[in-house]
């Protein structure tokens, strides 16, 4: 289908599973963060368009934000309901 995806974490709960998600037609180009629910098959983004160095390594869900690290290594976070399954808007650069 043109796309990959890793790291997969369950969220609480353990209908849906965070994962990143990538073009491997056009790496960097199309990447994010999706939620996907095993059972149904059903797939949400929650982070898109991330190019470059925003390409998310990892993808983490702690204490109500979502945290990744990009591939410059650079560690990012956004507040995140699990059960709402919100798009971010908000992203933050921790470090």
């Amino acid at each position: 289908s043109g796309y990959d995806t890793a790291w997969p974490e369950a969220l609480p709960g353990g209908e849906w599973v965070l994962a990143t998600n990538w073009s491997t037609e056009q790496l960097g180009n199309q990447s994010g963060i999706i939620a996907v629910n095993p059972g149904t098959g059903e797939v949400r983004p929650i982070l898109e368009s991330l190019g470059g160095a925003q390409l998310p390594d990892m993808v983490r869900f702690a204490g109500g934000y979502l945290f990744w690290i990009t591939a410059d290594r650079t560690l990012m976070a956004a507040p995140f309901d699990p059960r709402a399954l919100m798009k971010l808007s908000t992203r933050l650069r921790v470090c």
